[in-house]
């Protein structure tokens, strides 16, 4: 936006001088409707005329601003209106979006690197799980909760709290109580303080990912804040379904980094996936440390399918000044079980049995993005 608008400084200053000031929208920014027939990523919506203190009429601001390189958000309608139907008629479809917006939208997905079909999910499933917090957080303040909540969207890319708030109010009108009202104002009362926050249409923005870190672990009290990141190195904290690839994704992307695999750690005490796991953990957050001690960046290769097995590794990490990256990596399901068959063609020992593999499924929960320092999820 900065370079667009030097590029017309003088063009503005003409015009505006120090007496108007001129609001619009920034539309280049993802938002959480796809637009694909935006005729500007610039959208003028108000002009205030500070001598007088008020804002100019939709005549005066089409006047003032006729040859400027500005485009104006459109007008419905001119006139008085008496009462709430008159002004519902306007209600339509946006004028900037064609009837081929989904399939640009699903273009542009892939060209970002992106699996629609995963997106779409995730971010269902994201507003599915947090929306009843709309009406609980604003009224509560917890500005670090709904910084965790928002933060969602940089792994669902659809995801927002506008879009949870939308629904929160949908959920409140869908019922029959009598507490409906006070329901709908706790909701405004989030989309306020998100709105306040910077997080209503997408996540907030921080000073570094260390801040972010921080902040949502609740070391940071200030938000836009910044602290020295002491980490020395960085633990790839991996997780997934058996049969999603993680030895694979280690040699690809993790070259010459030592690996703690439980996997390993049970072949080497003959301990079967089917037995207790408690001595098998009990050796692996051995050897973390041991590379903890040394400062040694290594791979954590396990499982780690819920947030509380996730935490107590991300805590163990963290407590040794390591920066923690989660990769969560997922397949689809009939291709995950081919590949666990095919691993245990090779060794038997190596193949997990598809019902606890069935069982896993039911108890995971991909990581959120709050977890740690950086979480990805991965296709493989």
């Amino acid at each position: 936006m900065k370079q667009w608008a030097n590029a017309h400084r003088d063009a503005f200053y003409e015009v505006l001088g120090s007496r108007y000031i001129m609001y619009g929208e920034w539309m280049y920014a993802k938002h959480s409707v796809f637009y694909d027939a935006l005729p500007h990523y610039f959208l003028e919506f108000d002009v205030l005329d500070r001598q007088t203190g008020q804002f100019l009429d939709t005549p005066s601001r089409r006047s003032l601003l006729a040859g400027l390189p500005v485009v104006s958000v459109p007008v419905l309608a001119c006139g008085s209106f008496s009462s709430r139907e008159e002004l519902l008629r306007f209600l339509g479809s946006s004028r900037f979006i064609t009837k081929e917006s989904r399939e640009r939208l699903r273009e542009e997905a892939v060209r970002l690197g992106l699996d629609p079909e995963r997106q779409l999910r995730e971010t269902v499933c994201a507003l599915i799980r947090y929306h009843m917090a709309a009406p609980r957080l604003g009224e509560n303040e917890d500005r670090v909760r709904l910084l965790q909540i928002a933060a969602q969207g940089e792994l669902a890319e659809d995801f927002s709290l506008w879009r949870l708030c939308l629904l929160g109010r949908a959920d409140i009108l869908g019922r029959t109580a009598d507490d409906t009202e006070d329901l709908l104002e706790r909701a405004a009362l989030t989309e306020l303080l998100a709105d306040e926050l910077g997080c209503l249409y997408g996540p907030k923005s921080f000073a570094s990912p260390y801040a972010q870190r921080a902040y949502l672990k609740g070391r940071l009290k200030w938000a836009d804040g910044e602290l020295y990141d002491d980490t020395w190195g960085q633990v790839v904290l991996l997780c997934g379904l058996p049969g999603t690839g993680k030895d694979t994704w280690i040699r690809e992307n993790c070259p010459g980094m030592p690996v703690v695999s439980l996997d390993e750690i049970r072949r080497e005490m003959k301990v079967s996936p089917a037995e207790s796991q408690g001595p098998v953990a009990v050796e692996a957050r051995e050897r973390a440390r041991a590379y903890l001690r040394a400062r040694q960046p290594f791979v954590w290769n396990a499982t780690s399918l819920t947030p509380e097995l996730r935490r107590k590794s991300v805590e163990l990490f963290e407590a040794y000044q390591a920066s923690v990256r989660i990769v969560f990596l997922e397949t689809g399901w009939e291709e995950g079980l081919r590949r666990n068959r095919d691993r245990g063609n090779e060794d038997p020992a190596k193949m997990v049995p598809e019902g606890r593999i069935e069982a896993m499924l039911e108890r995971m929960t991909p990581p959120e993005r709050f977890e740690a320092q950086q979480v990805e999820w991965r296709i493989t």
